[in-house]
């Protein structure tokens, strides 16, 4: 810098410092717990993509990139493993559903607020202060309040490719997908139609999302009907051991 650098003000903002702080620590216990694989962790994590351009690609190839994203799969198995935590440390479930709310908004926050966190952390707060009032509401309200805060909040946001993918993505698991998971007696039977039930619904939200990766991304990729079969249940099983 030529000309010296001046404090014009300063705001000690403590909610914005403690996330900092405590996402800091967290990135030091993740680089000293996993090696050379701490950069991948962290991306699936606190969505910190900075460093892993090759895991980018091949999953981008495999199409799946949208797994290193952190989104509603990642939110909600997080959120689940510490409400059983909750639920096992606070005897009043209602205790537990507050505590979660309170790790929703900081994981959130951990994560600068992405769109697909935000909808799915503001989509579980919704859930469980519905549970806690005594007054259910169905999966569209509960997306429809989703979209309408983050809008509010940041208009921009509706431009954005995550946002547009996130909430594509949820409205088409829950209005357009007939698929659900059969229990019958017959095992061998079950498992067919639960496989051949995951591939119809992997296909279809790849057509519905096609459009958004076409235009944003100039390319359809098909492998990610297959692909997230075996990669969706393979990255749970990395995420909640993380």
């Amino acid at each position: 810098n030529i000309t010296p650098i001046q404090i014009l003000s300063h705001k000690n903002n403590f909610f914005k410092n403690s996330v900092y702080q405590i996402k800091k620590y967290i990135k030091f216990r993740i680089k000293e717990r996993f090696g050379k694989n701490s950069e991948f962790v962290k991306a699936i994590i606190l969505g910190d993509k900075g460093k892993i351009r090759f895991w980018k690609q091949i999953l981008q190839d495999s199409g799946m990139s949208h797994l290193l994203a952190v989104s509603g799969l990642h939110v909600g198995m997080i959120s689940l493993i510490f409400y059983i935590i909750f639920k096992i440390i606070f005897p009043n479930r209602n205790y537990a559903r507050f505590a979660s709310i309170i790790l929703l908004i900081f994981y959130a926050a951990l994560c600068n607020w992405s769109a697909s966190v935000t909808r799915a952390s503001i989509m579980l707060i919704v859930f469980y202060f519905s549970k806690i009032i005594e007054r259910p509401l169905n999966k569209n309200q509960i997306i429809a309040i989703a979209f309408l805060i983050i809008t509010i909040i940041n208009p921009k946001e509706i431009f954005s490719v995550g946002f547009q993918m996130s909430f594509t993505a949820v409205i088409v698991l829950i209005n357009f997908i007939p698929f659900e998971l059969e229990s019958g007696k017959n095992k061998f039977r079950n498992i067919l139609i639960n496989f051949l039930g995951i591939i119809q619904t992997s296909a279809i939200l790849t057509l519905f999302l096609s459009p958004i990766t076409i235009y944003n991304f100039g390319q359809f990729n098909l492998n990610g009907i297959v692909a997230n079969i075996f990669g969706i249940p393979y990255f749970g099983i990395i995420l909640s051991t993380s």
